[in-house]
């Protein structure tokens, strides 16, 4: 019994170390060099983009279109969350709203008011971020064309070893600018190479993937990983240094397939 509370007590010390210097990284990058100096995005290019934005073109997140009234992010991207004990399954903002149609924030014009979100279920904020996602309803519906459109949402995992795409609106530089969006492809990791980097991992619910000078940064939280005009991940963190070859965390959408489907047809 003894040599149990012992192991008890390690891992839980451990755990807490791993904890501890995840979430220095995960604030480092707000500090540090870029988000994703690859390419900047052509008008267009992506038109399933959109900036989470508060009051004066405050960006907190990205996300994405996957509904005429329906924006995916991360549920930790839901303003104030973090300051409730347990956030509600439906939580409205006045003051968010998101952008899209645009690639550079500061030169948008239409603004799309936000009516609620609505996180996962099992969402608890703070680390480790399982089941980091939600929805975004829109008080009115987007007007399709070709700047602004949705994109599908993959059921099926993807494979280790398989290129991807990211786009966010978050920094870009070491001035820590936002809001022109940029991107970037990516390789998604096996399971046993994420546990290296998180020891939290869950292999049903969560991803890695890597560019080794390039990465998601503050702001792209919530941005979407796309394979073959599908979404395959939701971006939800980033250990170390942006752009710094340390792999950044992705919510699995394949599994959270159900919960997204009944939630806009639901609400």
């Amino acid at each position: 019994m003894k040599s149990i509370v012992i192991l008890s007590l390690v891992l839980a010390i451990k755990a807490e170390q791993i904890s501890e210097d995840l979430a220095k990284g995960i604030e480092n990058r707000g500090t540090m060099t870029r988000v994703v100096p690859g390419s900047m995005a052509k008008p267009g290019q992506f038109p399933y983009m959109v900036a989470l934005v508060l009051d004066y073109y405050r960006i907190v997140c990205s996300g994405a279109i996957v509904g005429k009234k329906w924006v995916l992010t991360a549920a930790h991207c839901v303003p104030r969350l973090p300051r409730l004990p347990r956030p509600p399954s439906n939580y409205a903002h006045q003051r968010a709203f998101i952008l899209a149609g645009t690639n550079d924030v500061k030169n948008a014009t239409i603004r799309h008011l936000i009516e609620k979100f609505i996180t996962h279920g099992r969402y608890i904020p703070g680390f480790p971020f399982h089941y980091d996602m939600a929805l975004a309803k829109l008080k009115e519906p987007l007007h399709y064309n070709q700047y602004v459109r949705k994109i599908r949402i993959s059921p099926r995992i993807i494979g280790e070893g398989t290129n991807a795409t990211l786009a966010g609106f978050g920094r870009y530089d070491n001035q820590g600018n936002k809001g022109k969006l940029h991107w970037t492809d990516v390789r998604v990791m096996s399971n046993e190479e994420c546990r290296k980097t998180n020891a939290f991992h869950d292999d049903d619910l969560e991803m890695c993937a890597v560019n080794n000078t390039v990465g998601g940064c503050n702001g792209d939280a919530g941005s979407p990983l796309v394979r073959k005009k599908l979404i395959v991940g939701v971006l939800y963190y980033g250990a170390g240094l942006c752009g710094s070859g340390i792999p950044d965390g992705y919510v699995r959408v394949s599994y959270h397939y159900a919960w997204i489907q009944r939630i806009m047809k639901t609400f």
